[in-house]
């Protein structure tokens, strides 16, 4: 549901328009407390959304909640969701070419080939989705402190406060 006008809509507008992030619409996803989580949802800014759950809102201090939100703003500003859609894309075609290899490799062909196909791809795409994924979640944590430090996007200055608001968010998230 949409989160109606107020303190917490207004901020979450402010935060977005300050990093020049197009957001539709910021919805609660009700789950009547079971999970505590932010997300974004689509590409395209008049179809992107950022959720945030009723436990997150309920649980979370509001610097807290902000550092969420921020986190969430960064990886439509860092665009991470089209960049991890290339690394898979990637990590797939690259699988499928080192496959063909082995198969030339190995005398490989029919039903072999593309078992050895679809695992060596596979693995791949796990792989690279691991490591570009925890990497894009690193960054957003840091855009989400420098936000709340409101230091400029380049500058490594991060406030205790900031550190601490979003160190809070993530173990209770």
């Amino acid at each position: 549901v949409p989160i109606p006008p107020g303190v917490l809509r207004d901020d979450l507008e402010r935060l977005a328009s300050a990093h020049r992030v197009r957001v539709s619409k910021f919805l609660i996803w009700r789950t009547r407390g079971a999970m505590l989580n932010g997300a974004v949802i689509g590409l395209t800014p008049l179809a992107r959304y950022i959720v945030l759950t009723d436990a997150l809102l309920d649980a979370l201090t509001e610097p807290e909640v902000e550092a969420v939100a921020a986190h969430e703003v960064a990886h439509v500003k860092k665009r991470h969701m089209i960049w991890l859609a290339v690394a898979i894309l990637g990590s797939a075609v690259l699988g499928g070419e080192l496959t063909a290899l082995i198969a030339d490799l190995f005398g490989l062909s029919g039903f072999a080939a593309t078992v050895a196909g679809v695992v060596v791809s596979l693995t791949a795409v796990v792989l690279v989705l691991g490591l570009v994924s925890r990497r894009f979640e690193w960054q957003a944590d840091a855009f989400a402190a420098r936000h709340l430090s409101q230091a400029d996007q380049e500058s490594p200055v991060i406030t205790h406060e900031a550190a601490s608001a979003m160190s809070g968010a993530l173990a209770r998230v």
